[in-house]
């Protein structure tokens, strides 16, 4: 029902600077809803079934599990983007980074390869224990020495998943969070050779946007080409970065997520058509996150992450435990797993983990403090 207060939200136009501030936005809640999307898209090639197929693909030309990580990566490119300019500090933001990846990530792996594996792998388990790649998946996954390597095993784990339709992959979503990181690492990089001045970068951005849309790619060559997954994440982080630096110039309203919906008519059936139906995506979700009667939605803990990490592994082992299993019954269970697993992962490993991380940048800040 639309209410007086949401057609006043209509209306509102917000400087993006301010939508970022603490309890301006609920962003949080978008990154769960494509957490959930990505195990919504997985569950067709996860628990494949006749005649059910992907909406937000039937409806819109696009996959929902790849829009989903697009997302991701928008909104990654925006919020790591904003706070580097904030701090200032590359220590601070690398800090942070890492304590908000990998703990996560280490409980979802080490859970894998020794529970997870226990149970569903084929082989005896002194067998599965003492195979090397029972624990060269947790490091290599750990590393994020998997780029490339979706075919040569490194997401597998022995005698696990191989008579699933999905064959073997224990978790096939944990490729995103490889190029994640390069993303992290590239805007770092940008900052400490001193190109983060507001119009270098605008200039960087704008050449990221132009090899997204040629041919043959210059800036990225190293991604694969022909992959859609990979080949349109540079545009999206870069999207979200550019916001970042323009925050302060930026005003997000109704008419800018529309105004693209009009370039979309123009562009249909482009090469372009693509770009304006991200950015559709990207502006309505900064639009409505900003509204209030978004805000009011409140979530007691920040679950995405852990969503995401949790989701495709406990899919597979849906699967398995139940060969039968039809697509919307593994979307329903799995989703509702994920986010038991995605709260206890915060509460137990990621929220500690992100204050002791801030502790130790506190120190690293108090410390360059005392030297200069």
């Amino acid at each position: 029902m639309i209410t007086p207060a949401m057609l006043r939200d209509l209306s509102n136009s917000k400087l993006l600077a301010s939508i970022l501030q603490r309890n301006s936005n609920n962003i949080d809640l978008f990154r769960l809803v494509a957490a959930c999307m990505v195990i919504y898209g997985h569950a067709f090639s996860v628990a494949p079934e006749q005649g059910q197929q992907d909406l937000v693909l039937m409806w819109t030309g696009y996959a929902s599990a790849g829009m989903a990580v697009k997302t991701f990566f928008f909104l990654s490119g925006l919020l790591v983007t904003s706070s580097l300019l904030q701090k200032k500090s590359v220590a601070q933001f690398l800090l942070a980074r890492f304590f908000r990846i990998w703990p996560g990530l280490a409980l979802v792996l080490i859970s894998s390869s020794l529970v997870i594996g226990s149970l569903y792998t084929t082989l005896g388990l002194d067998t599965y224990f003492s195979s090397p790649d029972t624990y060269l998946y947790v490091k290599r996954m750990f590393l994020m020495d998997s780029w490339g390597t979706q075919n040569l095993g490194y997401y597998d784990l022995p005698g696990v998943f191989g008579a699933n339709p999905y064959k073997s992959t224990v978790n096939a979503s944990l490729w995103s969070l490889v190029i994640e990181v390069y993303a992290y690492l590239f805007v770092a990089g940008i900052y400490l050779v001193g190109l983060a001045e507001r119009r270098i970068a605008t200039a960087l951005i704008i050449l990221v946007f132009l090899d997204s849309i040629l041919p043959s790619r210059i800036l990225f060559s190293f991604l694969p080409q022909g992959n859609e997954d990979f080949s349109y994440l540079p545009f999206c982080f870069a999207s979200g970065a550019f916001m970042a630096i323009h925050k302060d110039r930026i005003q997000i309203s109704i008419g800018v997520p529309l105004g693209f919906m009009l370039l979309l008519y123009l562009f249909h059936g482009t090469m372009y058509a693509r770009y304006c139906f991200y950015l559709i995506v990207f502006t309505g979700i900064l639009y409505l996150s900003a509204c209030n009667w978004v805000r009011r939605i409140h979530l007691p803990a920040d679950v995405s992450y852990g969503v995401f990490l949790w989701g495709f592994p406990i899919q597979q082992a849906l699967v398995c435990s139940f060969p039968g299993m039809g697509v919307l019954a593994n979307q329903i269970s799995a989703t509702l797993l994920a986010i038991a697993c995605g709260t206890a992962s915060w509460f137990l490993i990621e929220k500690r983990s992100i204050e002791f991380g801030k502790t130790i940048a506190r120190r690293v800040s108090s410390r360059r403090a005392e030297v200069s």
